[in-house]
């Protein structure tokens, strides 16, 4: 039994193995090169947006420095991007309630590439 089931796959084997039905061996058909557009980096602009996220303190859920950062946020993503959507939610942090915000920025949502940005402001205390 075990001689014909291998048998039986020898000869699926052997029957899916078709090749080309015209030879295109060294054929090759040509690409456009696509041009990729990458923004400049700025190391002044990347280290002030780093220190005015750092200068907010620790962004404990509650806290005076995470409505700021959250609020800095919203309003620096907002000024960028073509949608902005804040999610506020409330979490369980440990034995105690938390209000925390997803905020998504939505750039060129309706064309082929879309890209977004997103922070979540409300976990930092579980961390």
């Amino acid at each position: 039994m075990k001689k014909v089931i291998f048998y039986i796959l020898i000869v699926l084997f052997l029957a899916s193995c078709n090749g080309p039905a015209e030879n295109t061996v060294g054929q090759r058909t040509a690409k456009e090169p696509k041009s990729i557009v990458v923004p400049l980096f700025n190391a002044d602009s990347a280290y002030y947006f780093v220190e005015k996220q750092v200068l907010f303190g620790p962004r404990v859920p509650g806290t005076e420095a995470h409505t700021a950062a959250a609020s800095w946020f919203a309003q620096k993503l907002g000024g960028y991007a073509d949608t902005l959507i804040v999610q506020r939610f409330r979490t369980r942090v440990y034995n105690r309630t938390a209000d925390g915000q997803n905020i998504i920025a939505s750039f060129n949502p309706g064309g082929q590439k879309a890209d977004f940005a997103c922070s979540t402001l409300g976990f930092e205390a579980v961390c």
